[in-house]
């Protein structure tokens, strides 16, 4: 029954909804673009190693550009930036049907992956200034359930309308869930953050001011369960990353169709995401840890 009860009074808050179905429209465009990207990159004649490049456009943006955006989340607020986000991911989804080749993706993949951040990374961070401290690890894993479900769902409707319409159709099938994102973001969100003991503050007076980006970035360095997280999503990223660029490529070469490729997918992240929930659920009994 306590845990029912802090599963309700997480989903009443209108702030933590509108993140998860932000969130959630958030990975339905990634599940509608990440099965046939490659498949769509290689009808541009763009060889193996180009499409390994596009794909490693994306990770060295988020790379680059994580630090940068999370200080103009600071100043300029998380609801800005995740909004900011959403349109850069309906931005994405369009332009991939107007390249005229493949080498002009480039720059829109350098968009998708300023939009992951945005959106993704930032949502966490949203939570954490929202939600308090005894809650986020619930918040968080149905976070994560959200996320998944999108990807199911986008995975699943992307393969389809790719092999009954194309590529193109299937993207800006996708724009429009981004910019039914960016409508949630700004109509749900709330432009505020809370500290840890769950006093709210105004939004961009959540991080001391003063404190010099040098001395910021030696603090998380130095916090051995924030790097350990962060080295953990590095290798988890790229075996991810690998997997999920070159799977299509593979399947379509033993003649699998774009809606079964999409299929595949959706039951991967259908499977992962039935254990999220639990395992967040599991965090008001448990460590994060030893989870």
């Amino acid at each position: 029954m306590a845990v029912l009860k802090n599963l309700q009074q997480v989903l009443r808050r209108k702030e933590v909804l509108a993140i998860y179905s932000m969130v959630f429209t958030a990975d339905v465009v990634m599940g509608v673009v990440s099965p046939t990207f490659s498949l769509y990159a290689k009808s541009l004649d763009a060889s193996l190693a180009l499409i390994g490049t596009l794909s490693a456009v994306v990770g060295l943006t988020q790379i680059l550009s994580s630090v940068p955006i999370g200080m103009i989340a600071d100043t300029k607020g998380r609801k800005n930036v995740l909004s900011a986000g959403m349109l850069l991911f309906a931005a994405t989804t369009f332009l991939y049907t107007v390249v005229p080749n493949p080498y002009l993706l480039f720059p829109v993949r350098v968009l998708a992956g300023w939009a992951v951040i945005s959106t993704f990374s930032m949502g966490v961070a949203y939570l954490g200034d929202v939600i308090a401290t005894h809650e986020r690890g619930l918040a968080i894993g149905l976070y994560s359930t959200f996320l998944g479900l999108g990807f199911t769902v986008g995975s699943a409707i992307g393969g389809v309308a790719a092999a009954t319409y194309g590529y193109r159709a299937s993207y800006r099938i996708a724009a429009i869930f981004a910019l039914v994102g960016f409508a949630v973001a700004r109509r749900g969100l709330v432009d505020r953050s809370t500290d840890q003991r769950g006093v709210t503050i105004p939004e961009g007076l959540a991080d001391p001011a003063g404190i010099p980006l040098s001395a910021k970035l030696s603090s998380m360095v130095k916090e051995p369960n924030l790097l350990a997280v962060s080295v953990a999503h590095l290798v988890r990223s790229v075996v991810f990353g690998a997997v999920v660029n070159f799977f299509p490529l593979y399947a379509a070469s033993l003649s699998v169709g774009e809606a079964t490729i999409g299929s595949i997918f959706a039951t991967r992240a259908l499977i992962s995401t039935l254990t999220r929930a639990p395992t967040g659920l599991l965090t008001t009994r448990f460590s994060s840890e030893s989870l």
